[in-house]
């Protein structure tokens, strides 16, 4: 009896001992998402089976709902239908737009809310009512690690190249510390001629900097797919070259979609998740790994980013299982009053496909890594630095690409350090003139 009353006492307060099936609200853009409902299906299969021991007795139900990419109108419809359907946690859509009107929704009604992509952070007091929704995305530690890139790559000048209006805010730590205000260029995405034409914008704002001289510096903030773009545009214009640097963080790594760019020399580095494989520490990694490629097989090579589409879906559910359940029923939408539940979502730590899963009480990712990746002289993908931040506050940014082989670093170091004496004749050099010496004689060569 008392070891009966022991384990209902452990059930209570421990956040993995949940054995209730609950609802998952999967919400997707219309058309373009359906892959991530392969992704769910299979993961449901597998945690349900108990195949997993991360997830420890969790057991869910998804309930999938589309949205039509242009119709923000219909959001809070089906928002409400999740609600009304029985969900208590809402997993995506990975769109920026749409998690701005998601979010107020999800704390009216009293759902968790659990997105997966940069954010712009805004004033304290919002922070504060943010207590329905934890983001899986390092938003701020992002912020920082760009400003401390451009530190230690000493970029005095660049140009941002994005899509959402919110973007530039990622720049508040560089524009804090920097004297020089970068270049914005925002794009239309709306046309095929978009990406062109914000390309020849680019290279008219280089023109007009004469940015040649150095190196044309560039940050892209855009979806993967118009990152291709942007780049494939680029190309076009010459700009694919030695003098061109390029920062990108969108994509998963650098050994796919980018093989025409390998042999130009451009530099191009890269922010990922993407450590080169799935973490060794987590468990299960084997059975992951296995759960992971056979949903590659089964969507093939459509998808840009495979491995990001596939570690923030899973850590999304993985998370919901680890929240302190049970969850509070959420309100329904014909309620004329708004849910009074104070309760903040407090999460079990445990180490997911994208790190150690910790928030703070806003919400807010507080252990992550972040990988630079960056092109070699030949084109091959070097890891050349780590980004780390853990729940103390501490931060550490370690680059290595100085004293790696093949990269453009190492290269610029080693011919910096480089002595060499170069000596030509007359003949091979003839429009050096001819030194004549106080003697009357002509020097037979020249330096």
């Amino acid at each position: 009896m008392q070891s009966e009353l022991l384990f209902a006492y452990c059930c209570l307060i421990s956040v993995g001992c949940y054995t209730n099936t609950f609802n998952i609200g999967i919400l997707l853009e219309e058309g373009s998402q359906e892959y991530i409902q392969e992704a769910v299906d299979i993961i449901e299969k597998a945690v349900n089976e108990r195949i997993f021991t991360l997830f420890r007795d969790c057991s869910f139900h998804p309930i999938f709902t589309f949205v039509s990419s242009n119709n923000f109108e219909q959001l809070r419809q089906k928002v409400c239908e999740l609600s009304d359907a029985g969900a208590v946690v809402l997993l995506g859509p990975s769109n920026r737009e749409f998690a701005m009107l998601i979010e107020p929704l999800c704390r009216e009604l009293g759902i968790a809310y659990i997105k997966y992509h940069w954010d712009p952070v805004y004033s304290k007091a919002e922070e504060t009512n943010s207590s329905y929704v934890i983001n899986l995305f390092p938003t701020s530690q992002y912020s920082i690690l760009l400003d401390r890139l451009l530190s230690h790559w000493k970029w005095d000048y660049f140009t941002f190249v994005y899509t959402n209006k919110e973007a530039p805010r990622q720049l508040s730590p560089v524009l804090s510390r920097t004297v020089v205000t970068p270049s914005l260029l925002m794009v239309d995405d709306s046309t095929e001629q978009g990406l062109m034409i914000a390309a020849l914008a680019l290279r008219g704002i280089c023109d007009r900097r004469f940015c040649w001289v150095k190196r044309n510096r560039v940050i892209i903030d855009m979806s993967p797919n118009n990152t291709l773009r942007f780049l494939d545009a680029a190309l076009k214009l010459g700009m694919i070259s030695i003098h061109n640097w390029f920062v990108v963080s969108s994509l998963d790594d650098l050994d796919n979609h980018l093989e025409q760019y390998v042999h130009n020399t451009m530099r191009l580095s890269l922010i990922t998740i993407w450590k080169g494989d799935i973490d060794p520490l987590i468990h299960d990694r084997d059975k992951i790994k296995e759960l992971y490629n056979s949903w590659l097989r089964k969507i093939g090579h459509s998808r840009i980013t495979p491995f990001k589409d596939f570690a923030y879906i899973f850590d999304a559910i993985l998370t919901s299982c680890h929240l302190n359940h049970p969850l509070p029923k959420a309100r329904s939408c014909r309620s004329s009053s708004t849910s009074n539940n104070s309760k903040s979502l407090h999460v079990r730590t445990v180490r997911g496909l994208t790190g150690l899963l910790s928030f703070n009480d806003n919400g807010d990712r507080l252990d992550n890594q972040l990988q630079i990746w960056e092109f070699g002289m030949d084109g091959t993908a070097l890891n050349t630095g780590t980004w780390s931040s853990d729940r103390t506050g501490a931060k550490q940014l370690t680059m290595r690409a100085a004293s790696i082989p093949g990269t453009q670093e190492y290269d610029i170091n080693r011919r910096h350090q480089a002595r060499v004496l170069r000596v030509s004749t007359i003949a091979e050099r003839p429009y050096i003139m001819e030194k004549v010496l106080p003697n009357g004689k002509a020097a037979p060569f020249s330096l």
